[in-house]
């Protein structure tokens, strides 16, 4: 995943560390989220889809890209109440 490797690279430049601690704290963060027993959040977490017993941080970021997209491109009218329900 050679985009992978350029976001964790420009996230270690940006931060002054070494590309090896960004890749240990996504993965430790993900660990603590995989263990989060939070109805939710487990929710949530089994929504990704994974080739492993739990999702890679690839397969994570790029469900977390599309999800953002998508809700950035569902119509506004979704958020605002029915035409029915306004005053």
């Amino acid at each position: 995943m050679k985009k992978l490797e350029r976001i964790y690279e420009e996230i270690a430049k940006r931060h002054g560390t070494t590309l090896e601690c960004v890749r240990r704290d996504i993965r430790s963060a993900l660990a603590a989220a995989a263990r989060n027993q939070d109805p939710e959040a487990r929710s949530g977490w089994e929504c990704i889809p994974h080739s492993v017993a739990q999702p890679t941080p690839g397969e994570v970021i790029a469900y977390c890209s599309a999800e953002v997209v998508r809700r950035l491109n569902e119509p506004e009218a979704a958020d605002e109440p029915e035409a029915a329900d306004k005053p």
